[in-house]
């Protein structure tokens, strides 16, 4: 895995300025890019994938792709939905093997959940606050795939409708569909919170 480096002194360039450096050669942009988008990127590949050091492994495998594909750079107009469309394509191609590991993963942590032992020093607040994001996290993951997926890139990472169109490749008005379906469930969902 890559790491991000601390001090680069960091200057206001635009994503698309720091496209070009990369073309010329100019490996700091590399890592400029990488320090602005790692976070994000990896938060938008758990959408994806549940193990997070695969989720790693794959971002670290787009930049380095980047950096030995940089004279291609230039040509690019948009670069965060490219480095997003390119993450979501790298995650999608797993192989069937790891898509029933994936499988097993997913039901050995659904059983770990209902036996898990509580923590005797929480305090009432933190386990308020855990009771919470479990109901939201277990109301998420009833929503269809597509709808959770925009939903969380829309609310929780900020992405604009026609960002997500791009990135997702469907229409805005799909977008705004997928989103309306998730809003109205949820706000069916809040009524029974104890459920």
């Amino acid at each position: 895995m890559i790491k991000p480096l601390k001090s680069l002194g960091v200057t206001k360039s635009t994503d698309r300025q720091l496209f070009i450096r990369m073309s010329n050669g100019e490996y700091k942009a590399l890592n400029i890019l990488f320090n602005k988008y790692y976070s994000a990127l990896c938060k938008f590949g758990n959408l994806y994938e549940n193990d997070a050091a695969l989720v790693e492994e794959k971002i670290s495998d787009v930049f380095i792709q980047l950096w030995n594909k940089r004279n291609l750079l230039k040509d690019i107009t948009n670069p965060k939905p490219y480095l997003y469309v390119t993450v979501r394509n790298k995650l999608l191609k797993k192989s069937q093997t790891q898509l029933n590991l994936q499988y097993l993963d997913d039901h050995k942590t659904d059983i770990g959940l209902l036996h898990a032992p509580s923590i005797e020093e929480e305090t009432i607040i933190e386990e308020q606050k855990e009771g919470v994001k479990q109901f939201l996290n277990r109301v998420l993951n009833l929503l269809p795939k597509k709808s959770r997926r925009i939903f969380v890139m829309s609310r929780v990472e900020g992405f604009k409708y026609h960002e997500i169109a791009e990135i997702m490749e469907i229409s805005p008005r799909t977008v705004e569909t997928h989103i309306a379906i998730a809003i109205r469930y949820l706000s069916k969902q809040q009524k029974f919170p104890n459920t």
